[in-house]
């Protein structure tokens, strides 16, 4: 099952302190028509929104590294997992410590 990922890097500069922005970095996998509602949201993201009892169920890859950073969720673990293939998840952590490297520099 084919994925793309697409990144885009939002900043909105502060209200109050013109000189203070926040960046936004938005992940969209392009998937097929096909795939199910899936979330994959940073684990701090999507432990906050479980904790509220709303969405899907957590599913774990089995992959410690991704896991660790990742939540993903949706009705269909199967399917979740022919789409995170080992590629895909390498993908989105590398991506991740790339973004995370940025704003420690920023």
């Amino acid at each position: 099952m084919p994925a793309e990922v697409l990144a885009r890097t939002i900043r909105r500069m502060g209200r109050r302190n013109p000189n203070a922005c926040s960046a936004f970095t938005v992940l969209r996998l392009r998937v097929p028509a096909s795939v199910s509602r899936l979330r994959i949201e940073p684990r701090r993201t999507g432990a906050m929104i479980g904790s509220l009892g709303e969405g899907e169920p957590e599913i774990a890859t089995g992959d410690a590294g991704f896991d660790a950073h990742w939540r993903v969720s949706g009705p269909r673990p199967d399917e979740a997992l022919v789409l995170l293939s080992p590629g895909m998840r390498s993908t989105l952590v590398a991506l991740r410590a790339s973004l995370a490297r940025r704003a420690g520099a920023g």
